[in-house]
């Protein structure tokens, strides 16, 4: 009797001890080499998750995650979870996971003109090319034309905050004349004139701003170093992530999931113009997405760029979901 209570009781605990993930309730803890510990944890029907942390110095990011649909899930489909692996980028759509103020996949097969303001040449919702599900939109322009499409509908943002994520895909990039610049992203709003961009110069990312008091300047990206850091791949899916924080003036750049601590701006930061002035950012009421490339005559003499699942938030959002 003694030998078959025990068994039982062995029996009774593994069961609950399997049936925990079914429930999506999980903790979990993680560390890099030399780093700190991260700790997530999570509850609830239907498993949502939770994940937090990163490795300190000399040592690797860290991340704890949890199911999803309460049946064990994919870790790279949380939020909190900030992939900096390519390879969990693309797949399906992820808009209805992902719960953002906005995700425009371009699903539908044509653009939502009741989101979106056309600027320049409209682009074409199209199947050719796309990093999630079927659709992405392509922009085409001739020379130094301008085709974007604008939104207003996520402002006025919460402490004047916002983050935004797209995927990016140029065809060619411009070669001469060698200081060509380009955007593919732009901010505006009101109190400051300031139009805040993300775009690139001398096919790198750069950042900048254009029509306040700093003047039209463009920091070039420098990391890892000026001299080491990489030109903007061509024929080449990419994401790219911006932070711009109005309440302390601040933004910051990420690609494929990775900060790029030198295309942080701030009030102080030094630029080729005018820096008696901070650089201050706008009561922010839109921003637009496309392509915008500045110089007369250039070679080559038309750009194609695809776009897909632009997303809007207040919390940071990612490259996985």
């Amino acid at each position: 009797m003694r030998n078959h209570a025990a068994l039982v009781t062995l029996v009774l605990v593994s069961s609950a001890l399997a049936g925990c993930g079914g429930s999506g309730s999980t903790a979990s803890t993680t560390s890099g080499q030399g780093g700190g510990a991260a700790t997530a944890a999570s509850s609830g029907s239907g498993g949502s998750a939770a994940q937090t942390g990163a490795g300190g110095a000399g040592g690797g990011s860290a991340a704890s995650t949890t199911g999803s649909s309460g049946t064990g899930g994919d870790p790279t489909q949380v939020r909190g979870y900030y992939s900096t692996n390519p390879a969990e980028f693309g797949g399906p759509t992820r808009c209805n996971k992902l719960k953002a103020q906005l995700c425009e996949d371009f699903e539908s097969g044509s653009l939502d003109t009741a989101t979106w303001e056309v600027g320049g040449n409209a682009p074409v919702i199209e199947t050719a090319k796309s990093m999630r599900g079927t659709h992405s939109a392509h922009f085409h322009t001739d020379q130094n034309g301008l085709s974007f499409i604008k939104e207003k509908k996520t402002f006025p943002a919460v402490n004047n905050t916002f983050w935004g994520r797209m995927f990016f895909y140029v065809d060619a990039l411009p070669v001469t004349p060698d200081y060509a610049h380009f955007t593919i992203i732009e901010a505006a709003g009101t109190g400051d004139s300031s139009a805040v961009r993300e775009g690139g110069q001398y096919r790198k990312f750069g950042v900048g701003t254009d029509g306040g008091p700093t003047g039209d300047w463009t920091n070039i990206d420098a990391d890892p170093t000026k001299d080491s850091a990489k030109e903007i791949p061509e024929k080449q899916w990419m994401c790219v992530e911006w932070l711009y924080k109005g309440d302390t003036n601040e933004t910051r750049f990420f690609w494929d999931g990775t900060e790029h601590p030198s295309l942080y701006t701030f009030p102080k930061v030094a630029h080729g113009a005018n820096s008696n002035v901070d650089y201050n950012l706008p009561n922010f009421n839109s921003v637009w997405v496309g392509w915008w490339m500045y110089q007369q005559n250039p070679t080559p003499d038309h750009f194609d760029v695809w776009i897909d699942e632009i997303a809007i938030d207040q919390d940071r959002i990612g490259c996985s979901l």
